[in-house]
């Protein structure tokens, strides 16, 4: 009878300097600092997923499918002896599905955690040995996506927004599920170094045979490939973070038509009190009304009985309905960083709308983020823009006092 397959781990996870094991109860750990890859199709995830593994050079994965979408985690080493199961993914069962964390670490390292609908967030299940760059890391994503929820732990910085929480007893409390267990996959790239090494060494003799010193010029020029390789492959994370980002993001017309749509629906008056603004980020719609001169909290209660709404202060209270937008970006293709710019740069500097956009055209950056307040609909401001690559994170409304409407638009916009 054939033997089962064994396989070797690690015997130290400081092989692995991006990886936190964190204890939970015996064998089992929770392990942080992933590399997460999307899976593009449902139907054959195994398959994908051992592409993903040869394309990291990984040995170790799990895989997380939640309706129409699927992610891999996967990671070069893990100790020998333990049970190992996702944190990020174990925290998404406790905290929800959309939330942003920084967590400081036992061992004194700072620890990037955040979930989107329920799948991990490009980049966001990640280790710092710096507090700085951690904090820094945690504002960028803070501003990009509309969380329901940000969580700290340990930071103690300000102008780091967050709820404290325990993680270790957030940890704790979690169920272990096997769809979160990292498994270890028999068609690794460890045989592949047993034969390479073997192809080495008998390099090595046949080119002791044939003379050290064309053996020397062949090592040389084999290492300045690998490092060519390897900054090549840097500049391709770099550009595949920025597609998955806004990939996964709800289509910017889809976007604007939703929003729009359901903001046309929100009443102008309630009672006494009179609408002030509006915003709208793809999953909800705040409305703020203020009372007037002769106007009651009673009125509108009575008024919106039955409706999710909340009292702020000055005579404000804001009601909230849901909305569900969801739309597919595969179609889309980059443009030119300058290309998309240019569009959002003719309307600030002929004064069709006020705001703020980032520096593409000097810098060379491939990312920009934007906000752009005009009178105009949304839907006239980008009327005839190519919208591949636009990303509208957030819509808002304000009324002015003599009855002014304006539309301030913020989001990304991505490049090559």
């Amino acid at each position: 009878m054939k033997k089962p397959h064994k396989h070797k781990q690690s015997t130290s996870a400081t092989e692995d300097s991006a990886l936190a094991l964190l204890a939970i109860k015996g064998r089992d750990m929770a392990v942080a600092g992933l590399i997460w890859q999307p899976i593009h199709t449902v139907r054959n995830v195994q398959a994908e997923a051992r592409g993903l593994l040869k394309q990291e050079g990984c040995e170790y994965f799990l895989t997380y499918v939640k309706g129409n979408r699927a992610q891999c985690g996967m990671t070069r080493y893990l100790p020998s002896g333990k049970r190992c199961w996702s944190a990020v993914m174990m925290l998404c069962q406790e905290l929800g599905d959309s939330w942003l964390g920084l967590f400081c670490l036992p061992d004194g390292r700072y620890w990037l955690a955040g979930t989107d609908n329920g799948m991990v967030v490009p980049g966001c299940d990640t280790i710092f040995d710096q507090r700085a760059q951690a904090a820094e890391r945690y504002r960028d994503y803070a501003d990009m996506f509309a969380w329901q929820a940000k969580y700290v732990s340990g930071i103690g910085i300000e102008k780091i927004d967050g709820q404290d929480i325990d993680l270790q007893s957030v940890l704790n409390r979690c169920t272990l599920k096997n769809n979160l267990r990292i498994a270890f996959a028999h068609e690794t790239r460890r045989r592949l170094r047993r034969f390479a090494s073997l192809g080495m060494l008998y390099g090595v003799l046949i080119a002791g045979v044939l003379g050290g010193w064309k053996y020397y010029q062949h090592r040389q020029e084999e290492e300045r490939q690998a490092q060519l390789r390897a900054e090549l492959l840097v500049r391709q994370r770099a550009v595949g973070f920025a597609e998955r980002a806004w990939r996964s993001a709800i289509p910017a017309a889809t976007m604007l038509k939703g929003c729009l749509e359901e903001i046309n629906k929100q009443p102008v008056l309630i009672g006494g009190w009179q609408i002030v603004g509006l915003q709208c980020d793809g999953r909800r719609v705040i409305a703020s009304y203020k009372g007037g001169h002769n106007s009651t909290s009673k009125e509108f209660i009575q008024q919106m009985q039955g409706q999710n709404y909340k009292f702020q202060k000055g005579m404000t209270v804001e009601v909230t309905g849901t909305l569900k937008l969801s739309g597919d970006r595969r179609h889309e293709k980059l443009q030119p960083i300058a290309v998309v710019a240019a569009d959002f740069l003719e309307n600030l500097q002929l004064g069709i709308a006020k705001g703020k956009f980032d520096d593409v055209l000097s810098t060379g950056k491939k990312v920009a983020k934007y906000e752009l307040t005009t009178e105009l609909s949304p839907l006239t401001l980008v009327s005839g823009w190519n919208m591949d690559g636009v990303v509208v994170r957030r819509l808002d409304t304000k009324f002015s006092a003599q009855g002014i409407v304006s539309w301030t638009m913020s989001g990304e916009i991505y490049g090559k």
